[in-house]
């Protein structure tokens, strides 16, 4: 990856024009529709994609990619960068495009909108909660809930974030004085299991009506 890091002009304008960060499986089938849509509904805004998804994409996909409302976001500290490189070396399984979609989202405060749902397993072991539709949703209920997931996001990304951080601190901390601890676990789970109730308790009263 070895990305340079944006500058923060240019972070501040992308985070202000931004609206999604999108994902699709490289070896999956290409959403031509699912693009079409994207671009007609955000041409005069920006929808950002991670450089090692699209270097993972044939160049005839790629190219579609390469102009606008589509950006390619970098990374705002090369510190970003090196956690990207710590959570590849633990999940080995996990392609780079995966893991730097998913911090991208986070360090632009937007969504992921993953297109086409055989592209979406390889981000199960990621979710704490869902909520499945049982029927294929209308174009203006797809838009609703794209504004309503971007309200939440900018509610919670301060919160979670800091306690994301403290916890990973205090998680370090503990790896580097008590090898082996089973402290680490209990710590992780609990943060995962606040944010699985805070996520089913803001999409159950958002989207479960």
């Amino acid at each position: 990856m070895s990305m340079e890091a944006v500058n923060l002009p240019r972070y501040v304008s992308l985070l202000k024009n931004l609206r999604a960060v999108i994902f699709l499986g490289p070896t999956k089938k290409f959403p031509v529709e699912g693009i079409k849509w994207l671009r007609k509904k955000y041409r005069y805004r920006s929808i950002g994609v991670a450089q090692s998804l699209l270097s993972a994409l044939n160049s005839e996909i790629r190219e579609s990619f390469m102009k606008k409302p589509f950006e390619i976001l970098k990374f705002l500290l090369p510190e970003i960068e090196q956690f990207v490189r710590t959570v590849l070396s633990v999940e080995l399984e996990i392609p780079e495009y995966v893991i730097e979609s998913l911090i991208l989202a986070s360090c632009y405060v937007n969504a992921l909108v993953v297109l086409g749902r055989e592209s979406f397993p390889v981000f199960r072991r990621f979710v704490a909660w869902e909520m499945k539709s049982i029927a294929e949703l209308p174009e203006n209920e797809v838009k609703r809930n794209l504004r309503i997931v971007g309200y939440a996001i900018l509610g919670f990304h301060d919160k979670v974030i800091a306690e994301a951080y403290e916890t990973l601190k205090e998680v370090s901390e503990i790896i580097n004085k008590e090898k082996g601890s089973r402290k680490v676990g209990r710590k992780l789970e609990k943060l995962i299991d606040k944010r699985r109730k805070m996520a089913e308790m803001d999409g159950g009263k958002n989207f479960g009506g």
